[in-house]
């Protein structure tokens, strides 16, 4: 089973942006693929918060996780922030399959 990194805006709207996230993954999973999305377990598993400043270290940790999955799927329906470009960035650099998606996903 492939591993998919799910990236998708995080910043703005962070309910909102989590709960379109827990959706992509959910989509990917019905597809066959493991979903791997840092939104949804990333801060609560360190104790950082991009609220508190630490943004940089979680894109970091970000990147550790992605480096560990088979492709990268970009999620763009509700836009491409910077963070998602320095995913993608780091994906092309370390020759990771990167994949977009610019529509919202159906999930029942």
């Amino acid at each position: 089973m492939k591993s998919i990194y799910v990236c998708s805006r995080f910043s703005g709207d962070v309910d909102k942006n989590i709960a379109n996230a827990v959706k992509y993954s959910h989509w990917l999973f019905k597809l066959g693929y493991f979903p791997v999305c840092v939104h949804i377990y990333l801060e609560k598993a360190t104790g950082l918060s991009e609220s508190k400043g630490d943004k940089v270290k979680l894109l970091e940790l970000g990147k550790h996780v992605l480096s560990l999955c088979d492709e990268v799927w970009v999620f763009t329906g509700y836009g491409f922030s910077e963070g998602m470009k320095s995913e993608v960035d780091y994906a092309h650099s370390n020759k990771i399959p990167v994949r977009y998606i610019p529509f919202i996903p159906h999930y029942p």
